[in-house]
This record gives C-alpha cells, structure tokens and sequence, in this order.
C-alpha cells in the first residue's frame, strides 16, 4: 500500500505586498497623529480658559484683600494715656488723660481699674459706680471726693472720636494742705493701673493702659 504524501503549500509575500502593507501601517499611524493632536488642542482650549479663570480668581480676591488692608487702616484707632503732675508752692494738681491718636473712631470695650493688689475693677460690671467704689476701696474722704476729684469713665460701646482728648482723673489740693492732698489723695494711687479695651470698626482689637505711680512727672511749675 502506498502512503499519500500531503503536499504543503507554502506562501510567500512578495516584495510589494510587504510594501503594500508598511504603508498601510504608516497611514494609519499618521491618522492616529493627527486624530492625538486634535484631541490634545481640544483639551488644550478649556485647560488655558481654566488657567486664566484661576489667575482672574487670584487677582480678584487680592485686589478685595488690598482694598480691606488700606480700609482698616483708614479708620484704625489709637488710644494712648498720658500723665501730667504739677506742683507750686500751695497748690498740686495730677491728673490722666486719653486721647485717640488714630484716624478713626476707638469703640470701647472696656475699662478697667487694677489695684495693687491684683483686684480689678471694670465698668462692664460697676457701670455708674465704677468711680466712687473705687474711691470707697482707696479709703479716700467723701469730701474730697466731691471738692478735690474729677473723673470720668468709658462705658462699653461708648467711642473715642478721632484726635478727641478726654480727662478721665483729676486731682487737685485746693483748699485742703499738702499733707492731707499727698497722704489721701495721691499716695492711695501709687502702684494703681488704668486700661482701656478697645477696637475698630474692622472689629480689630487694642488696649492701651497706664501705671499711675511710675508715670508720675513734673511737667509744670506754678
């Protein structure tokens, strides 16, 4: 018996169908190229409109920025204590002021009264009687209370207008002798402290206070 023998056809690719074929490769790799580049520009237009509305963003909320920085500095307060002692031959007279330095109104918080002990008065809390308690704790005569002492005290949400000037503690020895004005007039102050609370119309807060006993100066001769 003979065995039939299967023949293999073996083919080939000729020189120009290989040719054919790269060709065809490169075409569509040119269009996938362009098909890539449209994309990229398509993508490209709404990232720059993206990256020019953030710049626009930043630009817009420093300018607010600025406009908030020269507004609170526009109306910034600046509430500062000063000290005047004065003494003549039968006659002295001390006395604290504040003045508002700034440019614009101080709106008050609070004042305060600090003894040398540590306690502390405020007229958030004695209101009317701010003044006359503390003379009571000061140990200082009813008389002279009345003959010898000016005061004045800031009620909160009270304000201090701009370059406005007041005199919130006076005292003077008229008609009584120096030994009475220096041991119960002047002396019960000595180590005492007076502050003020304050803020803007940004809502900034400041305080400012004064030491009565070092800042004690003699300015005038009379």
């Amino acid at each position: 018996m003979k065995k039939s023998k299967k023949s293999v056809k073996k083919t080939t690719l000729s020189e120009s169908d290989i040719s054919i074929e790269d060709e065809t490769i490169r075409v569509q790799s040119i269009e996938v190229s362009k098909k890539d580049r449209i994309l990229s520009k398509k993508n490209a237009i709404p990232l720059t409109a993206i990256f020019v509305s953030l710049c626009t963003l930043f630009l817009t909320v420093y300018q607010f920025y600025k406009i908030r920085v020269h507004n609170e500095l526009s109306v910034k307060p600046k509430v500062q204590f000063s000290f005047l002692d004065a003494h003549g031959k039968n006659k002295s007279n001390f006395l604290v002021k504040v003045k508002n330095k700034g440019i614009g109104p101080a709106i008050i918080d609070d004042m305060s009264f600090i003894f040398s002990d540590g306690q502390v008065y405020t007229t958030s809390k004695m209101q009317a009687n701010f003044w006359t308690e503390i003379f009571a704790k000061l140990n200082i005569p009813h008389s002279m209370q009345y003959n010898n002492i000016t005061y004045f005290s800031f009620e909160p949400n009270s304000a201090i207008s701009a370059n406005e000037e007041v005199i919130i503690l006076q005292i003077t020895s008229d008609s009584i002798s120096m030994a009475n004005y220096i041991n119960k007039l002047a002396m019960p102050f000595i180590k005492t402290k007076i502050k003020v609370d304050y803020h803007s119309m940004y809502n900034e807060r400041f305080s400012d206070s004064i030491v009565v006993i070092n800042e004690l100066k003699v300015i005038e001769y009379y």
